[in-house]
């Protein structure tokens, strides 16, 4: 039986015993912590949700994925600029003499020959003086042939005869002075090509600085373009060029480089270059405003879609299929363009890639090509 003098000690022990109660039940919840939180205990536990994780998941789990061929094509090396459309030949049209204008004979947007009559003014006083100085020459002429033919029977002396010859001469030029008078109140188109607005009226009065319209010959046209100083070395006349405009929307223009300027602007680095387009149907109007592509270098080029490129940091990387396993591989770049990127090195052109499923793919990892039933959308191109 116990005093009441041991109870003391019973009552001190007891908070010992509590104490390491406390210890072991710690210790136990963290070893069951650690017992489920492997991934052994999980995948044991739920194999389904193991197999569910991501598409890259370790080397064992299989990525469905969607692969594709390389591409060979044509690759350009472009350098980009803008520019305005210029006719290769385009004046305006101003009359060679003051008068007024007494007929109109062409509209607006009218494509005329060269010398047809676009503008006619008053020339009655010329025609006037034309007459005049032709029957002034008409008697020069007379007086001359009379001279000569008594300068002939040493009749008169030789100095009337050059006498009676510098009339004449004159008078021949006082006609000529008459015609040209007339033909410069006919105001006609220097060449063939495209006139612009009217720009007078009937019975306007003119003078050589009123400008009568436009005229462009628009069967061919000019673009000159600045392009950067970089480039200076490779640029060389021939080279083609592809224009485009917003009016015409995708439908681009072909020509070629005409003209490289010798000198590089020390303010924009760069320098100018101008090509000739053909335009026969007459699309490319003087003033557009035109995108150019300057084709510095075309060549045959593997490469991928846009998608199946991986980039990470400096270097871009592709997936490659090898049996039933992606293979990482680097690659090196050149142009990148329109969903499209040239491969420069590290890829095959009968190697196969991946374009779809990379989310979380590590190398080495398996993989399994998508069949239409999947639901892809893609062609599996299957490597042996």
């Amino acid at each position: 039986m116990t005093s009441r003098q041991d109870l003391p000690k019973e009552q001190e022990r007891r908070p010992g015993i509590l104490r390491l109660l406390v210890i072991l039940v710690c210790v136990a919840a963290g070893a069951a912590a650690g017992l489920f939180g492997s991934g052994a205990v999980l995948d044991h536990l739920a194999p389904e949700k193991a197999d569910a994780r991501g598409s890259g998941g370790p080397v064992g789990r299989t990525t469905l994925v969607a692969t594709t061929r390389p591409g060979s094509s044509v690759v350009r090396e472009t350098a980009e600029a803008v520019g305005t459309v210029e006719g290769v030949q385009a004046v305006e049209i101003v009359p060679m003499a003051a008068g007024r204008v007494v007929e109109i004979a062409f509209r607006a947007g009218q494509e005329v020959e060269a010398g047809e009559l676009l503008v006619q003014l008053d020339d009655r006083a010329q025609q006037a003086q034309l007459k005049e100085a032709q029957a002034t020459l008409a008697e020069a002429q007379q007086a001359f042939e009379r001279a000569q033919a008594l300068q002939q029977g040493n009749y008169a002396p030789e100095a009337r005869l050059e006498e009676a010859r510098a009339t004449m001469l004159r008078a021949e030029a006082a006609v000529d002075r008459a015609e040209n008078e007339i033909e410069d109140r006919r105001v006609v188109a220097p060449f063939a090509g495209t006139t612009g607005l009217v720009e007078v009226t009937t019975g306007q009065r003119v003078d050589t600085g009123t400008t009568i319209t436009s005229l462009d010959d628009l069967s061919e046209v000019e673009v000159t373009f600045s392009v950067p100083e970089l480039f200076f070395p490779r640029v060389r006349r021939g080279m083609p060029v592809v224009v485009t405009s917003r009016a015409y929307g995708s439908r681009s223009f072909e020509g070629q480089v005409s003209e490289v300027d010798a000198r590089i602007s020390p303010r924009s680095r760069a320098f100018r270059v101008r090509a000739t387009i053909p335009n026969e149907d007459g699309s490319l109007r003087t003033g557009m405003f035109m995108s150019i592509q300057l084709v510095l270098e075309e060549r045959q080029a593997i490469t991928v879609p846009e998608e199946a490129v991986i980039s990470e940091g400096d270097s871009n990387y592709v997936f490659t299929v090898a049996g039933n396993q992606a293979e990482k591989r680097r690659i090196r770049t050149g142009i990148w363009r329109d969903g499209h990127v040239e491969v420069l090195e590290g890829l095959q052109a009968e190697a196969s890639i991946v374009t779809s499923g990379m989310q979380g793919l590590q190398d080495g990892a398996q993989i399994r090509l998508k069949e239409a039933s999947d639901g892809a959308g893609e062609t599996a191109a299957r490597s042996g």
